[in-house]
């Protein structure tokens, strides 16, 4: 209301002014609009994020917030407001879709006394059963990132069969632990048939 009365009412007074007042003006609302601190926020909030110690290695960092203010914030100054926000919202659109067709892939393990499989480079507690491979990817699974949910999935797998056949590796259960209850079933089942 204040700044509607100003423009109807004061704008004779404001005509005589010389460019550089008004300048300082436009410049004084504009330094207010800045949120330094928010900046400050999402580059600690990213830094942390990359010294996860679940996070792949590449160039797109999984959190890009950062950023993406940042592409929008110059993209602001360089080419105006709307085509500015344009800017932030293609760099975030863009890392988005990386994050998802490369999702993360994570091997998880039962931590033991707990009740959850966890993953298992983040715990390194947490320990694989022989014979039994838990893999969880961190994005849905579709046309985009299908092949290299596959990829990935096949690597893991051609990974646990070399640490399960190398001697002394870390797991819970014999290799046999997961074939024994077959036999069993099948013996229970021609017992009572016949």
């Amino acid at each position: 209301m204040v700044i509607l009365a100003t423009l109807l009412v004061l704008t004779p007074l404001f005509t005589n002014l010389p460019y550089p007042v008004l300048a300082a003006v436009v410049i004084a609302a504009v330094l207010s609009l800045i949120d330094v601190p928010a900046f400050r926020r999402l580059l600690r909030f990213q830094r942390a994020a990359q010294r996860s110690k679940g996070r792949p290695a590449g160039v797109v960092p999984r959190q890009p917030e950062f950023w993406s203010a940042l592409a929008a914030f110059a993209g602001t100054l360089l080419f105006g407001i709307l085509n500015g926000i344009l800017v932030g919202v293609l760099v975030t659109l863009l890392a988005v879709l990386h994050r998802v067709s490369r999702p993360r892939v994570a091997v998880l393990g039962k931590v033991p006394g707990g009740r959850r499989h966890r993953d298992v480079g983040r715990h390194p507690d947490a320990k694989t059963r022989a014979g039994v491979l838990i893999v969880r990817f961190e994005a849905p699974i579709f046309f985009g990132n299908a092949h290299y949910a596959g990829k990935r999935g096949r690597s893991r797998a051609a990974a646990a069969v070399v640490r399960v056949s190398r001697p002394g590796a870390r797991t819970s259960a014999p290799p046999t632990a997961v074939g024994r209850r077959r036999p069993r079933r099948a013996a229970a089942a021609r017992a009572a048939a016949g």
